[in-house]
């Protein structure tokens, strides 16, 4: 696998972002690799937004997660603000409560031009550490 650089990463995870805001399952399928895997961290006591429980485990194939991401964003449950941020070293996307408190974050693993990897990271104990002082990368 060739990994990409970060303009391509920056480029497929604001195509990503479109897509599943947009509920475009079509891109979102182009955008995966087929064997492409979802994590989806809520924490010890897990997660629900819009009705919807995080990943018990993780989800495989890019049918698979499309169709997840697809309904999940159909149904917010509440008003976020996003924005891009450098964690781990990597362009991801942090979703904001109003108040500024860090509620989840996005972040992939891209090579050859696919998304190979998502991790949707959720756990309020383990997004403190993002807090509202947080930095654009």
């Amino acid at each position: 696998m060739l990994a990409a650089r970060p303009e391509e990463h920056r480029r497929l995870l604001h195509a990503f972002l479109n897509a599943a805001s947009a509920g475009d399952a079509r891109t979102l399928v182009e955008l995966l690799a087929d064997d492409a895997v979802m994590v989806a961290d809520g924490g010890t006591e897990g997660r629900v937004v819009g009705g919807i429980r995080n990943l018990p485990r993780p989800l495989h194939g890019a049918a698979r997660i499309t169709a997840f991401v697809v309904a999940a964003t159909a149904r917010r449950g509440i008003a976020l603000q996003v924005e891009e941020h450098e964690l781990n070293g990597q362009p991801a996307i942090v979703f904001w409560t109003e108040d500024r408190r860090p509620f989840a974050a996005l972040l992939l693993a891209v090579a050859d031009g696919k998304i190979q990897r998502i991790f949707f990271h959720a756990d309020a104990d383990r997004l403190r550490h993002l807090g509202p002082g947080i930095t654009h990368g």
